[in-house]
């Protein structure tokens, strides 16, 4: 295999990811399948089933220390998750290529320019992409790009 490990640390709070069969997964911006207490910030699973149609006072979930439950993505204002962080920190270092999927680098919280720092080969795969020195650009939708991409490196390897 010309992947030993591949670490996706992904902006999407759905579980989409894991449904295509990744298992290495850190979502910085949280998992709206979760529920976190904002008083003691324990987290609880929710079942998209099981949410009701409305949400009143009488609706709003619970934790079993009395705060309420919001979902745990990250709202505006608020930092990106610290564990998905470390995992992109760890993986800038630790990769031998980097790839920025699906975004086109307007907004940024800097791994991609670090990746570039530290020597790193990083492919920036988007239609309508940011150009920034040393990031190599395919400007293509990562439905066309990506399957392109693992041809090449299996014929590569």
């Amino acid at each position: 295999e010309f992947a030993r490990r591949v670490t996706v640390v992904t902006s999407n709070v759905d579980p989409l990811h894991e449904r295509a069969g990744s298992t290495r997964v850190f979502k910085l911006h949280g998992d709206i399948l979760q529920a976190c207490c904002t008083r003691c910030k324990s987290l609880q699973a929710l079942d998209p089933e099981a949410l009701p149609q409305r949400v009143h006072e009488e609706t709003l979930f619970r934790c079993a220390c009395g705060g309420l439950m919001r979902p745990n993505v990250v709202w505006f204002g608020e930092f990106p998750n610290n564990e998905a962080s470390e995992a992109a920190l760890r993986g800038v270092y630790e990769a031998d290529v980097v790839l920025e999927v699906g975004t086109s680098g307007v907004v940024s919280y800097g791994f991609t320019e670090m990746a570039v720092e530290e020597g790193k080969m990083v492919i920036r795969i988007n239609p309508d992409p940011a150009m920034q020195p040393g990031i190599y650009v395919i400007a293509d939708p990562a439905e066309q790009a990506l399957p392109a991409l693992v041809e090449l490196a299996r014929n590569v390897s």
